[in-house]
C-alpha cells in the first residue's frame, strides 16, 4: 500500500527480499508521546491508556509492504466493524493503524521496517548526497540502509533537493 503522491523510488522493491508471509509497516522516526499522530491516536481510543503508546514508534500508513494474505488480513482489521465499533468516527488511517498495531489486533502478520529496507522519510536523515550508484543513503536511525522505497521524501531531508535535480517537473 502505497501513497505514491511522495514516494520515490530508488529500486524496484520487489525482488527475493520481499516478505510473503507479513507485512511491514515502515516508521516515522518519532515516537508517538506527543506528536501530534499520539493526539490522533488519543482521539480515536475511546479506552486510550497513555502506556499503551508510550515510547512506541509512529507506524506510517502511507508505505505498506509485504505479502498479499497478510495484506487482505490487515484490510480485514482496517474494516472490522467489530474494530471500527471501538474507535470514533472521525479517524485518519494513521491513526487507525497504529490503534489497530498497538492493541495488538496485527501482531501475528505486522513487523516494523527499522532497518530502512523501506522508509518514510519523517524525521529519518540521510547522506547529503547520493552514492556512486546514485540512490540515496540513509544516515539515521538505519545507518547504511539503500532503501527501495522513500515515503515523504518530499519533508525535510536532502532526498528532496536531490529529487529536484534528478526530475525538475516531481520538485
Amino acid at each position: 500500500i502505497c501513497d505514491i503522491f511522495d514516494t520515490f523510488f530508488q529500486y524496484d522493491p520487489f525482488n527475493s527480499n520481499f516478505p510473503e508471509n507479513y507485512i511491514y509497516s515502515t516508521v516515522e522516526n518519532m515516537n508517538l508521546s506527543g506528536t501530534w499522530n499520539g493526539k490522533w491516536v488519543k482521539e480515536i481510543d475511546p479506552h486510550y491508556k497513555p502506556e499503551i503508546y508510550k515510547d512506541q514508534p509512529v507506524l506510517c500508513s502511507g508505505l505498506i509492504y509485504g505479502g498479499i494474505n497478510p495484506m487482505n488480513r490487515l484490510m480485514a482489521n482496517f474494516f472490522n466493524q467489530d474494530v471500527l465499533g471501538y474507535v470514533e468516527h472521525l479517524w485518519h488511517d494513521q491513526s487507525l493503524l497504529n490503534y489497530v498495531y498497538h492493541h495488538g489486533y496485527l501482531k501475528d502478520i505486522m513487523k516494523l521496517d527499522m532497518n530502512g529496507n523501506m522508509v518514510s522519510a519523517t524525521l529519518w536523515t540521510f547522506k547529503n548526497k547520493p552514492n556512486k550508484d546514485n540512490l540515496m543513503v540513509v544516515d539515521s536511525p538505519a545507518k547504511g540502509a539503500l532503501p527501495s522505497a522513500i515515503h515523504q521524501y518530499d519533508r525535510v531531508c536532502p532526498c528532496r533537493r536531490y529529487i529536484e535535480k534528478l526530475c525538475p517537473p516531481i520538485g
